[in-house]
């Protein structure tokens, strides 16, 4: 499909003249692996020149890999922060790549046996390779390594289960406390998702209203006759809250039409 010549991708802010994108790439075995591409400028434009002239050059990713190249079209950052050089309106974007719950566990203990400079071959079975660890940490720790039923090892970064759980949980609590519910039913086990949330570019709300089609919602759009069409985001979400006593929806967040006619509904009650 996409041969052997090699694929650009650059970043849409050019602002930012490095910066890594953190990308699911499935290897030849099948087996997921979540690699850091970096984007740079570093070979378009001199040290000197990138607090001026760096900045009308967006930082690029080169690479003729198809894994690569089809992980980032599937990235849920493709068209926001991020798209193929010659696709600047993200017409190629591929559906977002959801990570399933043994793809997630493979992935975090890649990296586990990563941190640990372990040798790492995602072709062994799981369960394999959590022993492999498990005796790694064993040792580790100044225990004996006798052949004997498993034993519950005192580390407990060990539960790879558990370390996505709490990455999960941290993110879900992260999206409540700045958005004032519940992560929607849609996302609520897309671990893309809770990935993205890590990232300060990533919009959920975007990301929300592509997977459940309702992407007009979230153009603004002032309703005729109404002198709503300067307001802020910002200021009409404010003033819902003051008037309503709860946050706006999610797939709302940027409708001002929207908000403002519930706020003149509530204050005709």
């Amino acid at each position: 499909m996409y041969k052997n010549e090699k694929t650009v991708f650059v970043l849409t802010n050019k602002n930012t003249w490095r910066r890594g994108v953190r990308a699911f790439v499935k290897g030849t075995d099948g087996n997921l692996e979540l690699r850091l591409l970096m984007f740079t400028t570093e070979h378009l434009v001199n040290s000197k020149e990138r607090k001026k002239k760096g900045k009308k050059i967006a930082a690029q990713y080169t690479t003729s890999k198809k894994a690569e190249i089809q992980a980032l079209l599937e990235s849920s950052s493709y068209g926001i922060n991020f798209v193929q050089k010659n696709d600047v309106e993200a017409k190629l974007k591929k559906p977002t790549r959801t990570i399933g719950p043994s793809d997630a566990k493979i992935i975090a203990l890649g990296n586990l046996f990563k941190s640990a400079d372990l040798d790492f071959d995602p072709s062994k079975p799981f369960a394999v390779l959590n022993q492999e660890y498990q005796l790694y940490v064993t040792a580790l720790a100044g225990r004996a390594m006798a052949v004997s039923p498993a034993r519950t090892i005192p580390a407990a970064i060990v539960d790879v289960q558990q370390s996505i759980g709490d990455v999960v949980a941290l993110a879900r609590k992260t999206y409540e406390e700045k958005y004032g519910e519940e992560v929607p039913e849609i996302v609520s086990e897309d671990l893309a998702f809770f990935d993205g949330l890590s990232n300060p570019d990533f919009d959920p709300i975007k990301y929300i209203a592509e997977k459940t089609d309702k992407g007009e919602d979230i153009a603004p759009t002032p309703p005729d006759g109404e002198p709503t069409a300067e307001l802020k985001v910002e200021e009409a979400r404010a003033k819902y809250f003051k008037i309503l006593n709860k946050h706006v929806p999610v797939p709302k967040k940027n409708n001002i039409a929207w908000m403002m006619e519930k706020i003149a509904e509530a204050e005709k009650v």
